[in-house]
């Protein structure tokens, strides 16, 4: 199982190049192989920010083709713990990259 994080989805999916990148490749190649699954704070942030409805509906049907994979409260508490270090170096993140 891979998690694709929200930066890629992004590029691919709001890409104007005519030539897929290095990235479009890879995911393919991943979803091809059926190894792609979604957690809901990555699917939230890659429809975030969206204006066009239409848009937002296309791509928010094309991830439905993922399913989503439960995360236990372990991840949580460790992402909290990262988040609060890294704070605590002047590092600062959102609650959904950690």
């Amino acid at each position: 199982m891979v998690i694709v994080d929200s930066d890629v989805w992004s590029e691919v999916f709001r890409s104007k190049s005519k030539e897929p990148s290095r990235y479009a490749y890879i995911l393919n190649e991943l979803i091809e192989g059926e190894e792609v699954v979604m957690i809901g704070p990555i699917r939230q942030e890659v429809l975030s920010g969206i204006r066009s409805k239409a848009q937002f509906e296309s791509i928010r049907h094309a991830l439905r083709s993922f399913p989503d994979v439960s995360l236990h409260e372990e991840i949580h508490e460790l992402a909290a713990s990262f988040y609060n270090l890294c704070r605590s170096k002047g590092i600062q993140g959102s609650h959904t990259d950690f």
